[in-house]
This record gives structure tokens, sequence and C-alpha cells, in this order.
């Protein structure tokens, strides 16, 4: 008797990615395929890839050295904030990563401007669940202080300043 099989079915996830990102398309909301529950398997990716996502989130370092590795060149997304010790690492090989430390957030723009590369951030924020994240009431100064780093997300930092304008419009 032998042990217990996982099958995984990749065309159903083809469909599947693409029927999310079509729904999502309608709403201008882009689509990242999360691989984390497959251990990063390339497989998995390129069929969610093929279904339109528009890069792949995965929350372990072994899973997307996996992916990239595997020749996955779409856009990863690391779905936890690296401890500081890896930071180069996360500039090296993954474009967007969810934060909430303004430490982790200097040195990954002083990282990334020292490697001339591009790294994404996606600020998150405390919705009153005690996981992780800035107050609501401190994400405008903490945005501020992020806008004056020299490195790191240049396009990012366009869009949160566009942000910022029309915030501080609608508090006048």
């Amino acid at each position: 008797m032998s042990g217990p099989q996982v099958a995984i079915d990749l065309g159903r996830i083809e469909r599947n990615a693409r029927t999310i990102v079509e729904r999502c398309a309608l709403s201008g909301i882009k689509v990242f395929g999360v691989t984390k529950g497959t251990c990063g398997m390339p497989q998995v990716a390129r069929a969610m890839l093929r279904g339109g996502v528009a890069g792949i989130a995965e929350s372990r370092f072994e899973n997307i050295r996996r992916l990239r590795d595997s020749g996955i060149n779409a856009p990863i997304m690391l779905l936890r904030s690296p401890p500081m010790a890896r930071v180069e690492e996360v500039v090296r090989t993954v474009d967007i990563s969810l934060q909430s430390e303004l430490s982790t957030i200097r040195e990954i723009s002083r990282i990334a401007e020292r490697m001339g590369r591009i790294h994404d951030i996606m600020l998150m924020i405390d919705l009153g669940d005690l996981r992780e994240g800035i107050w609501p009431n401190d994400l405008i100064p903490t945005v501020e202080q992020i806008l004056r780093f020299k490195g790191g997300a240049h396009r990012r930092h366009r869009y949160e300043s566009r942000l910022l304008r029309r915030h501080h419009a609608d508090a006048g």
C-alpha cells in the first residue's frame, strides 16, 4: 500500500487563475498567484502565470530560490517582512515585499540604491488583529518618511505621493 498522494490539476489551476484575473481586471486589480501551499512548485507557478497572474507570491526564501532556479522570471512578492540579515537577498531576488518596520524599509532602500535596483514595498496596516502592520493613524507620517529615502521603490513613491496629496487635500 502506498502513502497519501496529492494530485494537482494544472489545467484547472490555469483556468481558475484566468477566471480570477478576468474578474479582478474589471475593477483594475492585478492578481498575484500564491504558491506557498505547494512549496513554490514551479509547475503551479507556470500554470497561474499562463492564467494571467501578474506575478507569484511566496513566503519562504527556499521556495523563491526554487522558482528563480527553475526559470521563473515573473515578478515575485515576498509575503512577509524579512529578517534584517536577509534584506540583501530580498532586494536581489524579490521584486516586491510586504513591510511594516521603518528600519527594514530604510535598509531595503539603502541596499536597492547600492545595487541599482528598484524594490517595491507594500506597506502593511494593522486592521485591529494585532498581527503585523503600522497603525492606521501612523500611515501618513510613515509614508512621508519613506518618501525621503533615496533608493528602492521609485515607481511606488510616485503613486504614494499622489495618494498623500489627495489625502492632504481631502483633510484640508
